[in-house]
């Protein structure tokens, strides 16, 4: 009979919070004349901008566009996610069994859960009047943060398995957006070829690092 083991994967790098918003197409216009606005984003500063008197779709001037929306889509980023990995005794203990190694090299690509990207204004006109006429306008905003090395803002995930912890085994699923490709969950494919479904809930941020902006354009999907 195996023993069972357990697994800490102690996640940390960087990451950051994304938001979306549809614009009205005199809302983009707006955007594209003059997008200053964007370069340092507050909350106050957007709330008070004269793009919010026509601009977004769905939105009330009593609205805040922070407070009113839940996050979209929050993670690390594969390109900057670094782990150890840790198995715990019978005294509850943690035996270190890999050290500072970086997810994107170490594990394999799963899938891609859903795809945020929005189309460049450049890619929009080159596309035919038709296909103009079926996307939208968008603005996505992300803030990037750090998410520090043996601090409360790492994350830890844990695996229980009946088997040793095999490192090319471990898959990344991630969502795409215009600031990269975001962590959505890690699988682990066991000896018996199924995918056990590790649990991430995305990490507790610390210190802020740049903010970024994005206005495009998105094809909604169609309603069945």
């Amino acid at each position: 009979m195996s023993m069972k083991k357990t697994y800490i994967l102690e996640l940390w790098g960087r990451g950051g919070e994304m938001f979306q918003y549809d614009l009205t197409r005199e809302g983009h216009a707006i955007a594209m004349q003059d997008d200053s606005w964007l370069e340092d984003w507050s909350r106050d500063e957007l709330d008070d901008h004269v793009i919010f008197q026509s601009g977004f779709k769905d939105l009330r001037q009593d609205q805040n566009i922070y407070d009113d929306y839940e996050i979209l889509w929050g993670g690390l980023n594969i390109n900057y996610c670094n782990l150890n990995i840790y198995e715990i005794n019978s005294k509850n203990e943690r035996n270190i069994v890999h050290k500072n190694i970086n997810a994107k090299d170490a594990f394999k690509y799963y899938g891609k859960y859903y795809d945020y990207k929005s189309i460049d204004n450049d890619e929009y006109e080159k596309l035919d009047d038709d296909e103009k006429e079926l996307m939208e306008p968008r603005l996505t905003l992300y803030q990037e943060q750090e998410v520090d090395y043996d601090t409360s803002s790492c994350k830890e995930l844990i695996i229980d398995l009946d088997e040793e912890l095999d490192l090319s085994k471990i898959y990344y699923e991630v969502a795409g957006t215009n600031f990269g490709d975001i962590i959505d969950s890690f699988y682990y494919k066991t000896n018996d070829n199924k995918d056990m479904f590790v649990i991430n809930d995305g990490p507790d941020y610390g210190e802020g690092v740049e903010d970024h902006n994005h206005i495009g354009w998105y094809k909604p999907p169609t309603k069945s």
